[in-house]
């Protein structure tokens, strides 16, 4: 019986061999269509898949790539700010420094100027020795000297009392008592004239003056 049954299974198998033309075609026709189908969908999806990866990395190159200028130009902003700062700095710095200078300048005393201001009025016969600032004295200015007479050495003094840069003269008595070959060391304030060193010297002499009066 079982063999019977395996018998007729076996006969109701169809061979596609033994199908009509007509059939074979269309068997054939859509298997085709359904291979077809099938690498359409999945180059489709591969297509799909390769766009989304592509446009994935392009906005991570392109937000990457902002980043990178963005960060180069706060360091270029950065150093350009630094570069200004530095040159404020030295222009506060020159100006500093021509300002000190100004005021030395003003504060100072022009000494060719002088020289050639007493050169002008010492008559011949008198000569100097050595011309000295009076550090105990702030704005004076000894000069040691010798006299051929005594007439030369007071038409001297007496052109000093009437120079423009002269404010004041002090001549000791022993610079009369020889009539000739006279030597002499007499003492004037300049007029105006305060150097920086010797303001600094009556600050401290005022202040020292206050604290013994305190």
């Amino acid at each position: 019986m079982a063999a019977a049954t395996a018998k007729n299974n076996k006969k109701a198998v169809i061979s596609p061999n033994l199908l009509p033309p007509e059939e074979k075609e269309k068997v054939c026709v859509g298997v085709y269509s359904d291979t077809i189908k099938r690498v359409l969908l999945v180059g489709t999806g591969f297509l799909i898949l390769f766009w989304a990866v592509g446009a994935v990395l392009l906005f991570r190159i392109s937000h990457e790539k902002g980043q990178i200028v963005q960060k180069l130009s706060q360091e270029i902003d950065s150093e350009k700010v630094k570069e200004l700062g530095s040159i404020n700095r030295e222009n506060r710095d020159m100006a500093n420094l021509a300002s000190k200078v100004e005021n030395f300048r003003q504060g100072s005393f022009t000494w060719s100027r002088f020289l050639g201001e007493l050169a002008k009025i010492t008559p011949p016969g008198v000569a100097f020795f050595q011309i000295e600032t009076e550090t105990a004295k702030p704005g004076w200015i000894k000069i040691s000297g010798i006299a051929s007479q005594r007439n030369k050495f007071l038409e001297f003094k007496d052109k000093l009392e009437k120079a423009s840069f002269c404010d004041k003269v002090e001549s000791p008595l022993s610079n009369y008592v020889s009539a000739e070959g006279l030597k002499f060391d007499i003492n004037i304030a300049l007029k105006g004239w305060r150097p920086v060193w010797e303001e600094d010297l009556l600050k401290k002499a005022k202040k020292s003056t206050i604290d013994q009066s305190e």
